[in-house]
């Protein structure tokens, strides 16, 4: 659904005032400035992947690159020296406060996380979505954070996620102050027409009293953005 897409999108648009925290057990940090190169440049991402660059294509990736490090995006990535566990995030996201200011901490995705915790998956999920929120609350800090849905919603005629389709924990409902879905017809059909990418709000805690709201969007799988479906100039939203 480009989960990871959506996420690096926000984190840069947010970096672009602020620092933010980006933590990620399922991409290195190469791999996401490939993703930031190819959103920057318009281009496919295997064309900076490749390395095999003409002229216009290096001038470019050293143009942007100048962009990329105004940015104020501070990576935390999985590796054997630091693990990828709530306390260590914590320690992450307290010294870029503490030295820089932090706005945002961004999570991909909360299943990778590694802490050990109770007998069974629901339990140390249950406990990772506790730790952080009080992480969140402590620091003053927002987290979004990315989380899978279980295969409950591929039987259904209607495949669009709802609350209790959030995988191996209800304390993930209950502790966001927001749940979004990402929601795309045509992800269910092989050889079907592109369709947009709803965005559905299933919960705003702090929000109106209305059940469901949803933003369409569109998902441009050659450069790796998402675009607002209402301009018709393709800007990024």
């Amino acid at each position: 659904m480009g989960k990871t897409t959506i996420l690096q999108q926000i984190a840069n648009g947010a970096a672009e005032h602020n620092p933010v925290l980006f933590a990620s057990g399922e991409m290195n940090d190469d791999s996401l400035t490939d993703r930031e190169m190819a959103t920057l440049m318009k281009v496919p991402i295997t064309n900076v992947r490749a390395g095999d660059y003409d002229d216009e294509l290096f001038l470019g990736i050293i143009k942007n690159f100048e962009v990329v490090k105004r940015r104020r995006c501070f990576m935390f990535v999985r590796s054997r020296e630091n693990a990828f566990t709530t306390a260590n995030l914590y320690q992450a996201a307290l010294n870029i406060r503490l030295r820089h200011g932090l706005c945002l901490i961004v999570v991909d995705y909360l299943g990778l996380l590694r802490d050990k915790y109770g007998t069974n998956q629901v339990e140390r999920l249950g406990y990772i979505s506790a730790e952080l929120k009080g992480i969140a609350m402590e620091l003053h800090v927002p987290i979004l954070c990315a989380h899978q849905l279980n295969r409950g919603t591929e039987s259904l005629e209607d495949k669009r996620p709802q609350l209790h389709h959030l995988r191996d924990s209800g304390n993930i409902e209950q502790d966001a102050d927001v749940v979004m879905f990402l929601y795309r017809e045509n992800y269910y059909q092989r050889g079907g027409k592109p369709t947009n990418t709803e965005v559905i709000i299933a919960k705003q805690r702090q929000g109106p009293g209305v059940d469901e709201r949803t933003i369409e969007v569109v998902f441009d799988t050659k450069d790796q953005t998402y675009k607002n479906a209402a301009q018709r100039d393709g800007s990024i939203m």
